[in-house]
């Protein structure tokens, strides 16, 4: 296990920290003094500290106490990791880094693990399936993308990502006989939506529209395709590689991320369009 807190003993070495899983066996016979040498320098070496091998806990940052955690965890040679929020005591870059080297070094020695974490872009990365947990029980496993794209409830669809879920009811088929498309009235005005199955007319549902869907069109006037929408730049932040913009549509306040668009001063007014096999819908 990888501890939050890292739960390192501070009157021993990096070395004895990571030995203390085995020294505590080795009395009843499970690793030699040998293997135990060999295995503390494997996994210093594997997370890249080896040189720090003698110095004492307190000399050392909190991102090599990190490794130190890690390195005990894997040098006992457990099939199951349990990491219990171990970034979370780290600032922003070394989790960045850190969090690269858990997966690189997952990958390379082959352990199962378990990761909590309350950091979305953190589990996004990692997972090769993420779960998310409401109240104590699952509430959606799958893969990151499954998830993101077809969350299976409106807690799902607002806790992963950013997404504006919105209030609507099934009118109706988007064209007749074609049932891969519903026809949603929501307070934004009638959206078309692309559905797996047929949707019953008159049931409440949510639309789930991600930041990212938005597509910018141009100020001159609608081109009379589907999921035009006017809006009006209420607010912005420069996110580094986007700017998010509150948007007041109808009179409604929504998250739109365009990619690539020319930056919109408050008070811009344009025309948005929606595709409708970005939407989803969940059960409301």
């Amino acid at each position: 296990m990888v501890f939050q807190s890292y739960a390192l003993w501070p009157h021993m070495s990096v070395e004895k920290n990571v030995a203390f899983p085995m020294t505590t066996r080795r009395a009843r016979g499970s690793f030699s003094r040998a293997e135990v040498r060999e295995r503390v320098a494997r996994a210093l070496a594997t997370v890249d500290i080896a040189e720090l091998a003698g110095q004492p806990i307190s000399a050392l940052s909190g991102g090599q106490q990190q490794r130190v955690a890690l390195a005990r965890a894997i040098a006992f040679g457990s099939d199951v990791v349990l990491f219990d929020e171990p970034l979370s005591n780290v600032d922003a870059k070394v989790r960045v880094q850190l969090r690269q080297e858990i997966h690189a070094l997952q990958r390379e020695i082959g352990f199962t693990a378990v990761y909590v974490t309350h950091d979305q872009e953190e589990a996004m990365e990692l997972a090769d399936v993420l779960v998310v947990l409401k109240k104590g029980k699952i509430e959606q496993a799958g893969r990151p993308r499954q998830l993101y794209r077809a969350p299976v409830s409106r807690y799902v669809a607002d806790f992963v990502g950013t997404a504006d879920v919105l209030d609507g009811t099934v009118t109706g088929p988007a064209e007749p006989g074609r049932t891969a498309r519903s026809r949603v009235a929501t307070a934004l005005g009638e959206l078309i939506v692309a559905t797996s199955e047929p949707a019953a007319v008159g049931t409440e549902v949510g639309v789930v529209v991600r930041a990212e869907d938005w597509r910018v069109l141009d100020t001159a006037g609608r081109r009379g395709g589907v999921n035009e929408l006017d809006g009006e730049v209420r607010d912005s932040a420069y996110l580094g590689a986007a700017t998010q913009y509150l948007v007041d549509v109808a009179g409604h306040t929504v998250r739109v991320r365009p990619q690539g668009s020319a930056e919109l001063a408050v008070g811009h007014r344009f025309v948005l369009h929606l595709d409708p096999d970005d939407l989803h819908l969940v059960t409301a």
